[in-house]
Order: structure tokens, then C-alpha cells, then sequence
């Protein structure tokens, strides 16, 4: 029994406008009797984004392969034909926004610039693309832009598309500054003079507005000059300075400290050698004053009664220092004194002296001791 083998056939498949003329074209291959099938091209769906819909199709539903006698391709034709296109406008407005609408925005948030306002004819299915307003040469910069504002489609149906630029304005930063100084004269306690010079500094911020044209200013900042503490020296006061604010239209300043001279008192005691007090001398001044009292006389007083010095902490330099000082000066009394002895009448004298006799050298004092006991 004889088996018949399928040929293999194609057919050609042309999709032609109203005029004739073929706008695309497609080849099905395939063996025969099997059904026709075949897929939109690229170019179809490119059609009928444009609008074209099928006027007269040739092509039967479920139409199968078909060997033919001869070797030619048979063709079916598809007629298609464009609708009447619509068209919609699509409109771009710039948006002026304040820095203080920043950084949500929306139509609302500033002022429309409606001379600056494009509108585009786009017809249905067409891809669109739009060249923005050249807003950096007028002092503008972009913050945001809708997607739409820059390119889209328009589909059948649509309504008419609104899309908005939002441009904030270009700014250079400026600042002010107004500086004063505060100079110190200082008297120091050997009255020699130091300086020290202090600098605050008012500032003011603002724009330039590039927009505008014209310079944005906030409120002057004041400026603080810090307090001024001088150095502590014992003995003596000096006033501190205050800290002070300045303003734009502060001037400069000078300022004077003086050290004055604390109260001083040097007590100077006269003690023997039990540490009894003799006698005493109080001095006062200031710090730093020279005194006038030399305690010689004191001492030649308690020599001439039979003391001898002992030790003496009088300074040689005879200023007050700081505070309250005490110093000390020390005498020993030589005594006579009688034996006890009974064959004799003579006395013999015990005396009382220092250690350091030899130190002080002091033989007047000794001397004078002994006056009235050899008679």
C-alpha cells in the first residue's frame, strides 16, 4: 500500500492599505493541510498603534495549507485602513517655587510663569519629546520635573495631560562683617604697662538672588567680646572686665586696669629667750609700700637692761609684702648671780649666754651686764 508524504508549501500573507499600496508582508511555510497560522510582526503592532484596523481580510478563519499546481506562492491579502486620529494637547507649565515650599512641591507651591508655558498637538499614538525652556540663563535651576514634561504617548481617550516643572532660583552666598576691638591698658604693680587686645565680630548672611537680581539679608548675629580676667598677683586687686555683645554699629573700645596695693600690717615681737613676749611694734601700709622703721634702737634699749641678741628675722628690705608678716626678734638676759660659801664675802657672777656668743659679738652688751657689780 502506497503512503502519500505531505508537500511542503507556504504562503505569502500582504497587508495593503486602502490605495494598494503594501504597507507589510509576511511568508507561512508549512506542510500541506496544516492550518495557516501566523503572529503579529512589529510592524503590524506599529500599525495599529497608528491607528490602522482591518478593513477587508482575505485570510480565512481556520484556512489551511494548500498544495497548488503550480510553483508560485498563493497570497491572501489583509486591507487595512487608518481611523480618523485624534489629537491632545499636552501642556508644560514651570513652576516658580520658594526655598520655604522646598522639598514637597506641587502645582500650588509657587507661582505659574506663564509666559514661560509650552503646549504640544500630539496625535493619537504618537511618541512625543520636549525640549525644555533654557531656564539656567535666567538665574532659574531645576528642582524637579514630571515625567511627562520631558517626553510621553498619547493614547486614544486620553485626556488632556498637564505636567509641571518645579524651578527654584539660583543664589550666591553672601556675608557681612563688622569687627570691634577692645584694647586693655594694663598697670602693672612695678607700673610698667601691658596690653591685650580682644576682637569680636557681628555677621550678617545672605543671597544673591540671581532671579531677582537683588540681595536677600538676614538679621545681624551680634558678636561677644569675652570677659577678661587678669592674672592674680598675691598683694594686689585688679578689676575684671566684663564680657560685652556688639552690634553692627558697635565702635571700638579701650579699657584701663590698675593693680592696687592690698592692706598690709608687720607685727615685729621682742621675746627673750623663754619665748616671753618683751615688747611688740605693729606697722600697717600696702603691699609693696616702703616703711620707715628700723628696730636698732629697740634692740639698744634691751642691751642697755643686760640682753643680748639672740637671733633677729627683721628683713633688710623694708617694703610691705602681701598679707599680714611677723617677724621675730630674740634677746637673752645675762644675770648675776652670789655663791653660796661660807668662808668668803667675794660673789662670783654666773652667766647666762647664747651659744652663739661668738656670733653675735656683741661685748658692749656683755659689759653692761657687769655694770655696778665692780665697785
Amino acid at each position: 500500500m502506497l503512503s502519500t508524504i505531505p508537500k511542503q508549501v507556504s504562503v505569502k500573507i500582504k497587508y495593503v492599505d486602502e490605495t494598494g499600496d503594501v504597507i507589510d508582508e509576511q511568508i507561512v511555510s508549512g506542510l500541506a493541510g496544516d492550518l495557516i497560522s501566523h503572529k503579529p510582526t512589529v510592524e503590524t503592532d506599529r500599525l495599529a498603534d497608528e491607528g490602522y484596523v482591518i478593513f477587508n481580510n482575505e485570510l480565512p478563519q481556520n484556512a489551511r495549507l494548500m498544495a497548488e499546481d503550480s510553483d508560485q506562492e498563493k497570497e491572501y491579502k489583509v486591507i487595512i485602513s487608518k481611523q480618523d486620529l485624534q489629537t491632545q494637547q499636552i501642556t508644560v507649565f514651570y513652576v516658580d517655587v520658594p526655598d520655604n515650599r522646598l522639598p514637597i512641591v506641587k502645582p500650588s507651591s509657587g507661582r505659574i510663569i506663564d509666559n514661560r508655558t509650552q503646549r504640544l498637538n500630539v496625535t493619537e499614538g504618537q511618541t512625543y519629546s520636549n525640549e525644555l525652556w533654557n531656564f539656567e540663563d535666567d538665574g532659574y535651576e531645576l528642582f524637579k520635573a514630571d515625567k511627562g514634561a520631558l517626553k510621553g504617548k498619547y493614547f486614544a481617550g486620553s485626556p488632556e495631560q498637564q505636567y509641571y516643572v518645579y524651578l527654584t532660583h539660583q543664589t550666591t552666598p553672601l556675608k557681612k562683617e563688622h569687627h570691634v576691638t577692645r584694647t586693655i591698658q594694663i598697670t602693672m604693680p612695678d607700673k610698667t604697662q601691658q596690653v591685650v587686645t580682644q576682637e569680636a565680630i557681628a555677621t550678617r548672611f545672605g543671597v544673591h538672588d540671581e532671579v531677582l537680581g537683588s540681595d536677600i539679608w538676614q538679621e545681624w548675629s551680634k558678636g561677644v567680646i569675652p570677659e577678661y580676667i587678669p592674672a592674680p598677683i598675691a598683694g594686689y586687686d585688679a578689676p575684671t572686665i566684663p564680657a560685652e555683645q556688639i552690634d553692627e554699629n558697635a565702635s571700638d573700645r579701650n579699657e584701663k586696669i590698675v593693680y592696687t596695693p592690698q592692706l598690709a600690717k608687720i607685727l615685729v615681737k621682742f621675746i627673750d629667750q623663754t619665748g616671753a613676749e618683751l615688747t611688740s611694734e605693729e606697722l600697717t601700709g600696702v603691699t609693696g609700700k616702703e616703711f620707715n622703721y628700723d628696730p636698732t634702737p629697740q634692740i639698744k634699749s634691751f642691751e642697755d637692761e643686760g640682753y643680748v641678741l639672740d637671733e633677729n628675722s627683721f628683713p633688710a628690705d623694708h617694703h610691705f609684702a602681701a598679707g599680714a608678716q611677723t617677724y621675730t626678734i630674740t634677746l637673752k638676759k645675762l644675770m648675776a648671780v652670789t655663791p653660796h660659801g661660807n668662808s668668803e664675802t667675794e660673789s662670783s657672777m654666773e652667766q647666762i649666754k647664747s651659744t652663739d656668743d661668738d656670733k653675735t659679738g656683741n661685748k658692749k652688751g656683755i659689759f653692761a651686764a657687769f655694770k655696778g657689780y665692780f665697785k
